[in-house]
């Protein structure tokens, strides 16, 4: 399916408030980016992160009337709270207020990063942004493809402590800069090798593919089979079309292709849209 225009996403996901006079210095010292430099009204798009720098959960945050919220757009939301519950002191003076569901719109295309694309929170009763109303509703399906042609983490296999945001495209989204905060450490030390095991990519494959199926090729020599890549999220599409999400090894980033053993056909790569590297 390609894009011929834009579409509107709308979708809702629960909502959480950070309170306390030191919510925005909790905040950012557990996440990637720089939260202390949040401006009223504005989103974020930050981190979470084991001690070992994986990728837990993908936050979006936002500044309204001094109070910090956030939702998560990729990981388990209790594991989150859970996690930053644990680290909470009486002394931080911050408190994680669960609140109603909220409201979110994002115009999405095949052409920006899904980071760059307009979002927009609806609190509460306030009224649908005039500025939005010209756009038709994508349905689920698209909204899927999307998400899987930017690269957009909302899948368990991606977003599951396992997998670090250099590795997942999410670079822009890590200030090493800011001072200590939780994985900066090791993300510091693999910036600063600037080697990584494996990358994110888009495929299309014309065979059907199930989560986890691993990419076998052939060595160069053709003596042996190697694992170029397993996939993380797959939608199989008909007719003879499917396209998807996979981790693939630094040996095989530049290809274009990957030819795999058995006669099973070629997959495609590419980068995602919204990918950013290292």
């Amino acid at each position: 399916m390609i894009f011929t225009r834009d579409y509107l996403w709308d979708s809702s996901f629960p909502l959480f408030r950070l309170e306390g006079l030191d919510s925005r210095k909790f905040l950012h010292g557990q996440t990637t980016s720089d939260i202390l430099g949040i401006k009223e009204g504005s989103l974020i798009r930050t981190c979470w992160l084991s001690p070992t720098g994986r990728l837990n959960a993908l936050l979006e945050v936002k500044l309204i009337n001094e109070n910090l919220y956030f939702i998560v757009l990729g990981g388990n939301a209790h594991e989150l709270i859970n996690g930053l519950g644990r680290v909470i002191f009486p002394s931080d003076k911050v408190e994680i207020i669960a609140c109603e569901n909220i409201r979110r719109i994002q115009i999405i295309n095949n052409e920006e990063s899904w980071k760059a694309s307009t979002t927009e929170w609806i609190l509460g009763d306030k009224s649908f942004p005039k500025t939005f109303n010209d756009y038709l509703k994508a349905d689920t399906l698209k909204v899927r493809e999307w998400m899987l042609r930017q690269g957009f983490l909302n899948g368990s296999n991606e977003v599951n402590g396992v997998n670090n945001p250099f590795e997942l495209g999410l670079s822009d989204l890590v200030n090493l800069d800011k001072g200590c905060y939780l994985g900066q450490e090791t993300l510091s030390k693999l910036k600063n090798i600037g080697k990584l095991k494996h990358q994110l990519r888009f495929f299309k494959s014309t065979r059907e593919f199930s989560l986890n199926d691993t990419l076998d090729v052939s060595s160069e020599d053709g003596n042996t089979i190697e694992k170029a890549g397993f996939i993380t999220s797959v939608l199989n599409q008909a007719p003879s079309l499917t396209i998807g999400l996979a981790l693939i090894k630094r040996k095989y980033l530049s290809l274009k292709c990957l030819n795999l053993i058995n006669d099973l056909g070629t997959v495609h790569i590419d980068k995602p849209i919204g990918f950013v590297d290292l």
